[in-house]
Parts: structure tokens; sequence; C-alpha cells
């Protein structure tokens, strides 16, 4: 593992930050509501407005300009990706259902153990205590379920 010179790497970069932010360039463009995105480094975003301004002149409008100037592959484009968005909110709707699902039951699984023991111990008799336990269960149920199961396992074998 290679040393790393902190003095280099975070405190003058650091001590560079604060001279440029307290610097009298930096404080007069904040002040004054400038941009100060050029000092910081950033290059400047080239950005052409759309303008209809001579094309209405000249008796034409809005509409017309933008029939006239899209093409079908703009058009495909545009409705592609919203078709992709709204295939995408379709998957991840039913993705958040299922793993709301998934936590709804994993929370009802581990809130039974405590509301039966709860029931259990409740100082007020609610139909005798120990109803929940599976101490009086039918033994007859217990062996046609081993015995579907078996089949099962069984059919599923083959």
């Amino acid at each position: 593992m290679e040393n790393e010179n902190l003095l280099d790497t975070v405190f003058l970069p650091a001590v560079d930050r604060e001279n440029f932010y307290n610097s009298t360039a930096y404080k007069t463009l904040k002040d004054n509501g400038g941009d100060t995105s050029l000092l910081e480094g950033y290059s400047e975003k080239s950005s052409t407005p759309v303008s209809f301004d001579a094309y209405i002149e000249q008796g034409g409008s809005k509409e017309d300009w933008i029939a006239k100037h899209v093409t079908e592959e703009n058009k495909n484009m545009f409705f592609g990706a919203i078709g992709d968005f709204v295939t995408d909110l379709g998957k991840d709707g039913i993705r958040s259902l299922a793993v709301g699902a998934t936590n709804g039951v994993d929370f009802a699984v581990n809130l039974a153990p405590v509301l039966t023991k709860l029931y259990d111990l409740a100082p007020v008799p609610l139909g005798g205590g120990g109803v929940l336990e599976a101490s009086g269960t039918d033994s007859s149920a217990i062996e046609a379920t081993d015995t579907f199961i078996g089949a099962v396992s069984a059919s599923s074998a083959d």
C-alpha cells in the first residue's frame, strides 16, 4: 500500500477552495447575482433557443413550423422514450408490490409468536391458556397430511 501525502491531497486543496470562495471576484459576482460557474471552471453551455418569430412574421404558425421540421425519426425517438418510461413504471410498480407483500408477510411471521405469547400470558382469560398451541391436534389430520406430502413427493420424483 502506497503512502498518501495528506498535505497535498487534503489540506492544500481545502485551503485553495477556501481562498477561492473568499476572493473578491467570487464575492462580487455572488453578491450581484452573477454566474460564478466560469470562475469555478465550468464551461459555458451553448444553447440556441428556438425562435418562431421570423416564421410567424412570414405568415406561418408554430404548428406549421413543427410539422415542417419534426421528422419521423424524432417522433419515434420521443414516443419510444415515453413508451420505455411507461413500461419501466409498470415493471417497477409490480416489483414494489412484490417487495411490499414480502415485507408484510415477513412482518406477520415475526409478529405471530409475539402475539401468541401475549395471548397466552393475558391476565384476562381469552378462551383458556395455551389455546394456540398444537398439543391438542387430531393425530389423524397429521397422518393424512404426511400421506399427502409423501404422495406429492413421490409423483414429483417421477
